[in-house]
């Protein structure tokens, strides 16, 4: 007996969704910190250097040459010369070794008598390559509070809190800096940070404009005839595709922030205008942003207009988690709740439910790749056969490559159960399962006024037991983007 299509399909997510688990866990269990940051030393705070160097491979064992001989020193030993062990530290943290920093803080602590200031600056460093911006703050603040003149200590306080978007305090640390004698190399930060603050400060603006050509617009069945009933044929049509989108966020203290999102999008077709839809949405909003995690909360209300008509309402709200694991991993989990209202066709009013969890992880510079999973409900219409449970699988690969070409793929595979048998479902409940793909190219070279166009083609197939909706449609459009 062969297995139905939807079954497939659900073995199908089920594989994909255990797979999805299973790397986020591995991505928990190899959570590294993120990106080093850049550490400079400052002047301010006593300096030695040092011939010492650290060897990463095994834990506090230290090199130092001599001639052409290598001197391994261990543990023990750094404790027992104490001398040798702050020369070791101090060369660590000027030379930026931030893996000589984590190998050798532990027994820096460790030591009888250990420089005060230099054990509060190298904690502080080593909280913040752990992307534990809070405890490095305290570091930080406490190394400041014995030398209040360490103009490079105030800079790194000042980018730790920008990095954990406590972006008021941040900027009361660069007003203190505002009239000091500062380095070359601190002046070029400070500019950097100051102009880092003002952009999270403005409004972001995005513009993306299509080109679209499509071969069914009208979602006609692949079937023409059934019995007695004529369908109609697949309409084709060319158009302009559109998105606006206009954000803002106001920064708090302690990480939170206010949100303000509009967004507007629609397509336009050149011969058959009463398939054109047009739909638009405000999201304010709150939220909160701290090492690498953020959590928000934003209501929205959306109208959608189709034919030129005022089509249907929704009201709702989404919450979203986001989870830089590392520098590599990050997961990204939303829940929305909504609630629709048509015009005329009010049978169709409606409650509906989703939620989602995706992972994403970027192996190297160019490289991109995510997987999510989602469900989606639909439920409170009049019929039965309008209300359904989907469940949906997408991956994406995206990769840029040395010759300036840029390619992305996307494959998306779902299925939908609907609560109540439709025409041609024979007396079952309607079954779907949806099919997609799509790829896009764009090159470097080919750009103008900062816009690289990108050549897109998409399918979308839908296989259904009733034969109403079981239907295919393709589409070409070259896009171009604008962020602002």
């Amino acid at each position: 007996m062969l297995c139905p299509p939807y079954m497939k399909n659900l073995a199908i997510q089920f594989a994909g969704t255990a797979c999805l688990v299973m790397l986020t866990m591995h991505a928990r269990a190899n959570d590294k910190p993120l990106a080093a940051p850049a550490i400079i030393w400052p002047e301010e705070l006593p300096s030695m250097n040092s011939p010492y160097q650290i060897k990463h491979d095994t834990p506090a064992t230290l090199t130092h040459g001599v001639d052409t001989a290598v001197l391994e020193v261990d543990e023990a030993t750094l404790l027992a010369n104490p001398d040798v062990l702050r020369r070791a530290m101090v060369s660590a943290m000027r030379s930026d070794n931030t893996a000589g920093i984590v190998v050798l803080l532990p027994v820096y602590e460790k030591s009888a008598n250990p420089d005060p200031v230099l054990l509060q600056y190298a904690r502080a460093i080593h909280a913040r390559l752990q992307g534990r911006h809070n405890t490095a703050v305290q570091h930080y603040t406490q190394l400041l509070a014995q030398v209040p003149d360490a103009h490079g200590v105030r800079m790194q306080l000042a980018e730790t809190l920008a990095d954990n978007y406590q972006h008021k305090a941040a900027a009361e640390q660069l007003n203190l800096l505002q009239n000091a004698e500062l380095d070359s190399g601190l002046q070029k930060r400070y500019a950097g940070l100051h102009q880092r603050l003002q952009a999270r400060d403005q409004w972001r603006f995005h513009a993306a404009v299509q080109l679209l050509t499509e071969d069914n617009i009208n979602n006609a069945p692949a079937l023409r005839r059934a019995g007695n009933w004529t369908f109609d044929a697949p309409l084709r049509d060319r158009g302009l595709g559109y998105q606006v989108a206009l954000e803002k966020k106001w920064p708090l203290l302690h990480g939170a922030f206010y949100a303000l999102g509009i967004t507007t999008e629609g397509r336009q077709y050149a011969r058959h205008s009463r398939y054109s839809n047009f739909t638009t949405q405000l999201a304010p909003g709150i939220g909160v942003a701290r090492q690498g995690k953020s959590l928000s909360f934003s209501p929205f209300i959306q109208y959608r207009w189709f034919g030129g008509s005022a089509y249907s309402q929704s009201m709702g709200a989404q919450v979203q988690w986001h989870e830089a694991w590392s520098s590599r991993w990050q997961t990204r989990t939303l829940a929305e709740y909504s609630r629709q209202r048509h015009r005329e066709r009010q049978h169709l009013d409606h409650t509906s439910f989703l939620a989602g969890l995706s992972l994403a992880y970027q192996p190297g510079a160019g490289y991109y790749w995510q997987i999510g999973h989602e469900l989606y409900a639909k439920t409170d219409t009049r019929d039965s056969n309008d209300r359904f449970h989907q469940a949906s699988l997408r991956a994406q690969w995206e990769r840029h490559w040395p010759s300036g070409l840029g390619t992305v793929v996307i494959a998306n595979t779902g299925t939908r159960l609907y609560n109540g048998p439709t025409l041609f479902s024979q007396g079952l409940r309607r079954r779907d399962t949806l099919h997609g793909i799509s790829l896009s190219l764009w090159h470097q070279r080919i750009n103008h006024s900062g816009l690289t166009p990108r050549l897109t083609w998409s399918h979308q197939r839908v296989r259904s037991n009733d034969m109403l909706f079981a239907a295919e449609k393709s589409r070409v459009f070259i896009e171009a983007n604008k962020y602002f």
